[in-house]
């Protein structure tokens, strides 16, 4: 027994020795906190930050993370609710890539204020500039950064004070379902030229229709040439029907472009990744509702497992309390369990998803992640099973990814509770649930 408790003892310091909070918030403190989780500084609350600054000796200027683990920030997320980033909020955080600013956030100070060359993304969610100050991005090189913005707000950065400054200014426009702006060229006789841009980020086969009565009855054309079949998305595209052939040579006719709709079943789009809308039951189903957790699966492992006692596989399988993975730095083909057409989530979309607009639900329990077009899916809780198979943390939700984190020795994954949504990392012999992506 005493070794059994420490075995558990060590797998799960290496789970959380990471983790490390503080209260920022004012009035009061609790109301809003900063979490480093890996190598990601997370904003979280709803209100305003506080002043995060103490002065060291008289004369640095410090917050609560610097400078234990300025080497190790490489991520700052701002998460909605936050309106306003203080001063100094990022001063001295050598190893800062990117900045992620949410819509909420009204008031920007000046947060850098030390030399942070490595500073090369910020994304800001709000669709109207903040009004800033030549200081605000002191520190960092402006010509070199790009600013990633909301669909349709790029000339309002590109005419704002200082926002106009950086290098690149670039816009984000989640890509849209369907078929649009569709034009018919008759120049050439017996031909129709049919135009359009397919705004769908999943590939599919596109039909020509026709009829001769109004659109009371649609016909197929059948002698069509041209970018038909796993169509990429783009403008611009083209198919050519020669009417003549399909004994169509006069009089008034209509035309219609389609692709077929995805079904129900398949996926919500969330930052341009379409999420499956059920968890992963045995290896190739879905559960039958969005509310079941379906099975544990240890990382590149294609058995799924019970999420209550007893502990019962999927083919009949022992447990492996040493399960490694193999060699594998990526969730491997051969074993993926996810349906047709899906496969797990890569630690960057499940970042992705993490940075969406989410809530808790109480009933049943889980979390809510709201989609590009307003859709969302429901992540329900189920805890996890720790490397020995037993289950734990039952009042959370852990889910795999399907890349290694680098430099943790574990897999990446999503992590929740009725309090926020993060992207961690887990022992390869843990048994979490799977929610897919579409390929």
């Amino acid at each position: 027994m005493k070794k059994t408790l420490l075995i558990l003892s060590i797998l799960l310091a290496g789970v959380c020795s990471h983790a490390q909070t503080w209260n920022i918030g004012t009035p009061n403190a609790a109301d809003m906190k900063a979490m480093l989780s890996n190598d990601t500084l997370y904003i979280q609350g709803t209100g305003t930050m506080g002043n995060v600054r103490t002065t060291c000796n008289g004369c640095v200027v410090n917050t609560p993370w610097f400078p234990a683990y300025t080497s190790q920030i490489k991520y700052a997320v701002v998460e909605e609710g936050v309106v306003n980033i203080s001063m100094y909020c990022f001063y001295g955080l050598n190893a800062l890539t990117s900045v992620t600013i949410p819509k909420s956030v009204i008031s920007i100070s000046r947060i850098f204020d030390w030399d942070t060359p490595s500073v090369a993304s910020i994304v800001n969610h709000n669709p109207v500039p903040q009004n800033i100050n030549v200081n605000t991005f002191v520190g960092i090189n402006l010509a070199a950064c790009t600013l990633t913005v909301p669909c349709g707000s790029l000339t309002a950065y590109q005419n704002a004070p200082v926002w106009q400054d950086f290098g690149t200014i670039e816009e984000y426009c989640p890509p849209q379902a369907g078929i649009s702006n569709v034009q018919a060229n008759f120049s050439c006789p017996g031909q129709v030229t049919v135009t359009y841009d397919l705004g769908t980020t999943n590939p599919t086969d596109v039909t020509l229709y026709y009829s001769h009565d109004g659109g009371k009855t649609w016909l197929t054309a059948q002698t069509v040439t041209g970018d038909l079949t796993a169509q990429s998305s783009g403008t611009g595209k083209s198919i050519v029907w020669d009417n003549r052939a399909d004994k169509v040579r006069w009089g008034k006719f209509r035309l219609k472009v389609e692709i077929p709709k995805v079904p129900e079943l398949e996926c919500v789009e969330i930052a341009g990744v379409c999420w499956a809308k059920y968890n992963v039951d045995a290896p190739g189903t879905f559960t039958n509702n969005p509310e079941d957790a379906g099975m544990f699966y240890q990382w590149n492992r294609i058995v799924g497992w019970s999420v209550t006692n007893p502990l019962v596989a999927s083919d009949g399988s022992s447990w492996n309390s040493s399960w490694t993975g193999g060699s594998a730095t990526e969730w491997e083909a051969v074993n993926n369990p996810c349906p047709n057409g899906f496969r797990v989530p890569t630690e960057t979309e499940i970042q992705s998803l993490v940075l969406a607009p989410n809530q808790w639900e109480t009933n049943p329990a889980g979390r809510t992640f709201v989609g590009d077009n307003g859709d969302t899916i429901f992540l329900p809780i189920a805890g996890y099973r720790i490397a020995l198979g037993t289950l734990n943390s039952p009042n959370g939700g852990f889910y795999w990814g399907s890349t290694i984190s680098i430099g943790s020795g574990g897999a990446a994954s999503l992590k929740f509770d009725n309090t926020k949504a993060e992207r961690t990392f887990f022992t390869k012999n843990c048994g979490k649930l799977v929610r897919c992506v579409r390929k």
